[in-house]
């Protein structure tokens, strides 16, 4: 590749970045049509985007940290709702998510602190929880528990952003 198309070639984040704006925009327009929770829920959509949208411009443990922020917010977005299944749900996906966000952290740490080399324990414990947190937040079988709830409970949009 040329040094001209190199640098005009897209990285992943700016098309994942570009197509969650897109998304965002359909979630807009469709909840300003169709109610989703009130003035709450739209302020805690105006806080997800921006965390969303800054925390895939940058790399490492900030990329982490405001994407694990946006995360909290999804699950506060459930609550919106206001019915006695959707606080129910939301509480479910929130700790299973402060759990997620535990387990990819510790994992993260092992790796970076040189849990690498030789299999033992320290390697096996690392990527235990990197298979933990990422099965829970992508809610992937058996650490799908809490998809169904948060769908039923919660409004259109939260679920789609979800």
């Amino acid at each position: 590749m040329n040094r001209v198309a190199h640098v005009m070639a897209p990285s992943w984040e700016m098309t994942f970045l570009g197509l969650v704006w897109v998304l965002c925009a359909g979630v807009a327009t469709f909840a300003a049509t169709f109610p989703q929770g009130g003035r709450p829920w739209w302020g805690l959509f105006m806080l997800l985007v921006p965390l969303v949208s800054v925390g895939m411009m940058l790399d490492g443990w900030a990329r982490q940290v405001l994407l694990d922020a946006s995360a909290i917010v999804a699950a506060a977005m459930v609550w919106t709702r206001g019915t006695p299944e959707a606080v129910r749900a939301g509480r479910r996906y929130l700790g299973l998510i402060l759990v997620a966000i535990l387990c990819l952290t510790g994992g993260t740490l092992l790796v970076h602190s040189g849990a690498s080399g030789p299999p033992g324990l320290w390697s096996r414990l690392a990527v235990s929880l990197l298979i933990v947190g990422f099965g829970v937040k992508l809610a992937l079988a058996p650490f799908h528990g809490w998809l169904p709830g948060v769908a039923a409970a919660a409004a259109p949009m939260t679920t789609v952003l979800i």
